[in-house]
């Protein structure tokens, strides 16, 4: 999508906000619909909203897609994070499961790079 800086600054704006709103409102959501609805939930809004991105066509379409996107990994990410360390833990050891999540949280800092102006 071709636009201003504005409007982009707008639309990645979006998903955070979408993000921090959800996890406001997710013990709410978890304890009415229970943590697999909820994780089902959140992985149409987030492909939706992922796909609404791609293919939006003007601005009110991407934001959307943006918030419903923002929205799905919150909700997902809240719920199913915790359990994969968890699981990892259980089949290995918990330093192990914590030293992977570290590992992984290096390799973010250090792609960063990649989000540079070329």
């Amino acid at each position: 999508m071709d636009g201003a800086a504005s409007t982009a600054a707008l639309t990645v704006s979006v998903f955070p906000v979408s993000m921090a709103l959800a996890r406001f409102g997710g013990d709410r959501v978890i304890q009415r619909l229970g943590p697999v609805v909820t994780v089902r939930m959140a992985g149409a809004c987030a492909a939706v909203g992922a796909l609404t991105v791609v293919v939006g066509i003007g601005v009110v379409p991407v934001l959307i897609g943006f918030g419903l996107l923002g929205m799905g990994i919150a909700y997902g990410s809240g719920l199913i994070a915790p359990g994969i360390i968890g699981g990892l833990a259980h089949a290995t050891s918990l330093t192990f499961s914590f030293v992977l999540v570290a590992a992984l949280t290096v390799g973010m800092g250090l792609s960063a790079r990649a989000l540079r102006n070329r």
